[in-house]
């Protein structure tokens, strides 16, 4: 396979992991519906030599809120389930670093469905509700040379706060509690 970064499964051979040879029921032959599929291995945490499998499990099921994402469109809706060009098998641009210096092009598979107002707007009313009366805090927080990535506050998967909140945030070598008020 010519891709950058290609499903463990799928480089391995090990097609029958997922589909069914014979025929099922499900689309594109999948042994299970997809995210009963893809929690099967992503709902534990294990380290192999070429990969890490991610417990995605334990951030969208129970008491947890998963992104919007992944209860309207499954796991496929943000990843490429044979592999991508794009780390973490991702469908499009999403930046590894923490700091960056933040554009909508950086963050193209969020802006496949978030508004861009987030990030570009310096006033809004209505592109996000963590703001200040009019001030938009989301650009204040990620816009410059050293803007912060989403996952520095958000959970993409999913959290037991509102709006994907982590409870705590690396600063440095200190863990900062979160104090999120949803209003």
């Amino acid at each position: 396979i010519c891709l950058a970064h290609p499903h463990q499964p799928v480089l391995q051979g090990s097609c029958l992991v997922c589909h069914d040879a014979h025929g099922s029921a499900n689309p594109l032959i999948l042994k299970s519906a997809e995210q009963e599929l893809c929690l099967s291995c992503h709902d534990k945490a294990y380290k192999s030599d070429s990969s890490k499998t991610e417990n995605i499990g334990r951030l969208v099921k129970g008491k947890m809120i998963p992104h919007s994402a992944i209860e309207g469109g499954g796991c496929l809706v943000c990843h490429r389930s044979h592999g991508s060009d794009y780390p973490s098998l991702l469908v499009d641009l999403y930046p590894e670093e923490d700091y960056l210096a933040v554009s909508t092009e950086s963050f193209r598979l969020c802006f496949q469905c978030h508004d861009t107002d987030l990030l570009e707007a310096e006033e809004t009313e209505w592109g996000t509700n963590f703001r200040d009366g009019k001030l938009n805090l989301h650009r204040l927080h990620i816009n410059g040379n050293k803007g912060r990535n989403c996952r520095m506050c958000h959970n993409l998967h999913g959290s037991q706060q509102k709006f994907l909140m982590e409870e705590q945030v690396a600063f440095g070598n200190w863990e900062m509690k979160m104090n999120f008020i949803s209003e």
